[in-house]
């Protein structure tokens, strides 16, 4: 039996609808799905850390039902801007990259977006005050738990050296000299590590030159165009410079051979071995290094607030605690749409329980003044952050998104410090 054309034209015609009808579908599907998913960016934390925070923020509901989250770890080596688009919220440092993520976020409906102030309530004054706002006092950078840098005294060390406690610059120096004969790096930290060399550099800046020295200094090399090396020079030989004497005492460190030269190029793995062989006196490190040392050599160690009774901060300074800041990441939480879900996760992060348990499991400390911590370390940075004038962020977060002018700028730190 013939079928005819005009009977041919309208099965194809029913066939081509049947088929727009379907992808219309699937795309109005994948419209919805997409759009009742809480998609999360990550920017700046290690992979431990992103794990459990996508495994904390798995439990989390809203209406009983379980948020649907998607997750997606942005690449610090390539321009952030690029690769933005779409997301509800993003979990950071805060710093350079932090205030980016807010300039995204549209000014015709961001005071719907922000949160309210009032998410700040369980927290100290200090970390209220640390957190991002926009000018109509809405929170634009939600902080909830920090990474600290902090001064590890080998006991050992302090025994031998019949060191009682660390109160000024001058002790710390005349303990590092003393222990010269025993420790082969009697001043150690991970300066091939970017992050921390200029972690231990604003630490020394804070202490030397103060916190609004340090800040300013941090917007200024955001923003600088020029040369890294002239630049490291200036804040070198200018004795006005926020860099002045935390340059010049790294310098003589090498020469006093306190610090050797090696010191530039070590990684985490190194300083753990010299901890463990108890090759140095004063460790600097922050305190995601301090989670990976195996207890049996921690125990060996003490920051300087523990050593000295509370008397200083995690290092010396000649300001009144209450003028000083503690060098710290502060991780935030940033609301980037009007999602149904993202005013609930901000919530969620600084609830109680769920801060004890990204308290207990990263080891860092909460930003809830009431809450529990796992140990003293991470107690003792809540409440140093809370009875100083606040945390500060370090210069590796606060002056740079880019990984690659974060390590450029690093590399000439160390080349300076090497050369002289």
């Amino acid at each position: 039996m013939k079928i005819s054309f005009k009977s041919k034209k309208t099965k194809i015609t029913a066939i081509a609808a049947g088929i727009t009808a379907l992808i219309l579908t699937l795309t109005i599907t994948l419209c919805t799905i997409k759009k009742n998913t809480a998609k999360v960016a990550f920017y700046g934390i290690s992979e431990k850390q992103i794990q459990l925070l996508k495994d904390k923020l798995n439990e989390n509901t809203f209406k009983n039902k379980k948020i649907p989250y998607s997750f997606t770890v942005l690449n610090s080596s390539k321009d952030l801007a690029s690769q933005t688009k779409g997301f509800d919220m993003v979990i950071t440092p805060m710093g350079a990259a932090s205030k980016e993520f807010v300039s995204l976020v549209p000014s015709k409906n961001a005071s719907e977006i922000f949160l309210e102030p009032s998410v700040m309530g369980k927290t100290s004054i200090s970390v209220a005050n640390k957190a991002g706002k926009s000018a109509d006092g809405k929170i634009t950078q939600l902080p909830f738990y920090f990474d600290g840098y902090e001064a590890l005294l080998n006991l050992k060390s302090t025994e031998k050296t019949k060191t009682k406690k660390i109160d000024s610059w001058r002790d710390f120096e005349s303990f590092a000299k003393k222990s010269k004969d025993d420790c082969p790096s009697p001043i150690l930290f991970a300066g091939g590590d970017s992050d921390i060399l200029l972690g231990t550099l604003s630490c020394l800046t804070e202490s030397f030159a103060g916190r609004e020295k340090l800040e300013n200094f941090s917007k200024m090399l955001a923003g600088f165009k020029g040369d890294y090396n002239e630049l490291i020079n200036e804040e070198y030989n200018d004795s006005t410079s926020a860099l002045y004497e935390a340059l010049h005492r790294l310098v003589s460190w090498k020469q006093e051979k306190l610090m050797i030269n090696e010191t530039m190029r070590l990684k985490e793995a190194d300083i753990l071995s010299f901890m463990k062989h108890q090759n140095t006196a004063i460790v600097i490190i922050n305190l995601s290094q301090h989670r990976k040392i195996p207890a049996d050599t921690i125990q060996r160690f003490k920051t300087i607030p523990e050593f000295s009774k509370e008397t200083q901060l995690y290092f010396p300074g000649n300001l009144e605690i209450t003028k000083r800041a503690v060098v710290s990441s502060a991780y935030c939480f940033i609301p980037l749409s009007d999602s149904k879900y993202v005013k609930p996760t901000a919530a969620y992060l600084v609830d109680t329980a769920v801060q004890e348990d990204i308290a207990r499991k990263t080891g860092l400390a909460p930003s809830l003044s009431g809450c529990r911590t796992p140990d003293i370390q991470s107690d003792d940075l809540r409440y140093w952050i809370a009875a100083s004038s606040g945390s500060v962020a370090p210069l590796g977060d606060a002056a740079f998104i880019s990984a690659e002018k974060k390590d450029q700028f690093a590399e000439c730190i160390r080349n300076f410090i090497l050369a002289k």
